[in-house]
């Protein structure tokens, strides 16, 4: 549509964004058909991905819906489109950033084990189980704790009320009974 006197073609948008000059009112969707490959061609040359290009021009359309009111339309639309469009690239590419940062401080993942590999660690552990079981209590828990969980005899002799020299004592006959229950069992 042409504003009165202006001769200037006036999209129309919202049913209550009017132009005080006295034009058409504003509508949105006439808008959003006239200028919306633009706001594309726009967001694409700036250097948005394929991926998200489409997001930018809807967002680019979600402020300009809730900003129309403010549109002077003095002003070149295209030239206001282009703005927002800016801002909102500018946007994206800082959350982009940040997650790219978030992501840079997260460990590397650890590769999964075959399911060879896993079936080895499942019979090991049931066969380490087994021997942790045949021992009597004060070894078991000094073996568990030092060997296991890498306490130091000390720590271990404040968990049990007992003596390092004693800690060291279990934990050396843990050992070799251990060490003669994986020569009964053979290799993994």
């Amino acid at each position: 549509m042409v504003g009165k006197g202006s001769g200037r073609l006036v999209p129309h948008v919202a049913e209550n964004s009017h132009d005080p000059s006295g034009a058409q009112p504003l509508r949105f969707n006439v808008i959003y058909r006239e200028h919306a490959r633009y706001v594309w061609r726009v967001a694409r040359a700036i250097g948005v991905s394929d991926l998200h290009v489409d997001d930018v021009v809807h967002d680019v359309f979600l402020v300009v819906r809730r900003r129309l009111p403010d549109f002077d339309p003095q002003r070149s639309m295209r030239a206001w489109l282009g703005g927002i469009t800016r801002r909102v690239v500018g946007h994206l590419w800082r959350g982009q950033a940040r997650e790219q940062k978030r992501l840079q401080a997260l460990p590397d993942p650890v590769p999964a084990d075959s399911p060879f590999e896993s079936m080895r660690a499942q019979e090991a552990q049931r066969l380490v189980s087994r021997f942790v079981e045949s021992l009597d209590p004060d070894k078991r828990l000094a073996f568990v704790l030092m060997d296991v969980e890498g306490l130091t005899a000390k720590e271990v002799a404040t968990a049990c009320q007992s003596n390092p020299r004693t800690i060291y004592s279990r934990v050396r006959a843990a050992r070799a009974l251990f060490a003669k229950y994986l020569e009964e069992v053979g290799p993994l």
